[in-house]
């Protein structure tokens, strides 16, 4: 009788057993499918905008998602056609630069258009406003490129323009090793003194206090104050400068404006 008792014991205990396993089992496999599910959620929710890093792109290959100005999509490829034949073979030298650069052709492209109605030379000659040393498609100069102290003394000489100052934390080249006289070399400085301003000017706070230092003339101090948030057009302001005394300072107040509309015309 004990033995029958034990042997019916074993049986109840290893059915059990299996019963314990096979919960077990399904349990983990609720929660692994529970998991996969609101992870596949998380990256199927494409309508959430995607933030710009702190570390903005500093090197080629490295796409930067910018955040929208108003109804301008900047991460939509422009539209070339009402160019003529050498304005669009260079605006088609921005684009690509520009995506290898990792910035929005489109704004690339409207920025140029505001800068050098995309002419690199005037009568076989490298652009030159005229206006702080200003050259090229991108209108690019030397303290720009290589720092506040770069001298200017090297510029049109027979080897091109280059920086001839070592580059530190504290005074940072984007531009090293480019020659920003060449187009190529123009476009890609251009393109990364832009992404710098970008770096500099993502904080709204530290923005306000460099437009309030440089612009105390209304009603430009709150056009430009206006731009709190949207980091393209804070980076356009602080591109054209920050000033607002005209031919003096060398800003035109409505730089943003311009290119946003110049923006719209290549959608």
């Amino acid at each position: 009788m004990r033995k029958g008792v034990s042997a019916l014991g074993l049986i109840l205990g290893l059915f059990l057993f299996l019963v314990l396993v096979g919960l077990i089992y399904e349990l983990q496999g609720g929660l692994l499918r529970a998991t996969r599910g609101s992870v596949e959620d998380a990256l199927n929710k494409t309508d959430q905008p995607i933030p710009v890093l702190n570390n903005l792109p500093s090197q080629t290959g490295n796409p930067l998602i910018l955040p929208p100005s108003g109804d301008i999509d900047w991460n939509q490829e422009p539209k070339l056609d009402s160019l003529s034949r050498e304005k669009k073979i260079n605006a088609q030298k921005i684009v690509d630069l520009a995506k290898e650069e990792g910035v929005s052709p489109l704004l690339m492209v409207a920025l140029a258009q505001q800068e050098s109605s995309f002419l690199h030379t005037v009568n076989g000659q490298v652009r030159d406003s005229g206006v702080g040393g200003s050259k090229g498609i991108l209108q690019v100069t030397a303290n720009t490129a290589y720092g506040q102290h770069a001298p200017l003394e090297y510029e049109g000489t027979s080897t091109g323009c280059y920086s001839l100052m070592s580059c530190s934390s504290a005074n940072p080249c984007p531009c090293k090793d480019l020659d920003y006289c060449e187009i190529e070399g123009n476009i890609r400085c251009g393109i990364r003194i832009f992404k710098d301003k970008m770096r500099v000017m993502q904080d709204d706070q530290r923005y306000e206090n460099s437009v309030r230092k440089n612009c105390k003339i209304q009603p430009y101090t709150d056009q430009y104050l206006s731009y709190k948030g949207d980091l393209v057009k804070k980076a356009l302001r602080y591109y054209n400068g920050l000033g607002c005394d005209g031919p003096v300072i060398n800003a035109d107040e409505n730089y943003v404006e311009r290119i946003i509309q110049r923006a719209q015309n290549f959608r």
